[in-house]
């Protein structure tokens, strides 16, 4: 799946390996939605596509580079810090899509952070896995939790992105 390199050990490797299959499935949820539909919300309106891709970005943010090794200040070139706001937890999502960046953005932030994520965890090792976390969750503890918990918090909102797409009429996809 990825190239890793020699120093990733067998835990990091799996980890890696479901983060980068959960984000396949994302990009074949995402990619058939053409932009003009990301802020449509169908109604009851409760979330939309926008929305979901800033919050998977700012949380893989997050749980794999903040947790793991800090926030950097070059981070801002990778996230905007705005989007902490806009897409953070407890964030409302709205429907007036000019509070937002455009989709583009969004899309372009969006694989900016796996990309670094992929990149940054591939040069580390199981020997991290055990250390403490470097900033505050509520119930993860060590950066394998939080790398582990990336994919299964992204394929969490693949969900909400399905239902999403079957609501703006388009078919299911597997």
């Amino acid at each position: 799946m990825s190239s890793l390199s020699e120093g990733n050990t067998m835990i990091l490797q799996l980890y890696i390996q479901q983060i980068e299959a959960a984000r396949k499935y994302s990009l074949r949820i995402i990619d058939s939605l053409p932009y003009d539909e990301y802020f449509v919300m169908p109604q009851p309106s409760i979330t939309h596509v926008a929305w979901q891709m800033g919050h998977i970005a700012i949380a893989q943010y997050r749980l794999c580079l903040g947790m793991v090794r800090g926030p950097l200040q070059t981070d801002e070139s990778i996230i905007p810090a705005s989007y902490a706001k806009l897409f953070g937890r407890d964030t409302i999502p709205n429907a007036d899509c000019s509070v937002y960046p455009k989709a583009q953005e969004i899309r372009e932030v969006f694989d900016r952070v796996y990309q670094k994520v992929i990149a940054e965890l591939s040069l580390m090792n199981d020997s991290i896995l055990n250390d403490p976390i470097l900033l505050p969750h509520t119930y993860l503890k060590t950066k394998g939790e939080t790398i582990s918990w990336s994919s299964h918090h992204e394929m969490i909102h693949h969900g909400q992105i399905a239902l999403l797409r079957r609501l703006l009429g388009h078919a299911s996809i597997f």
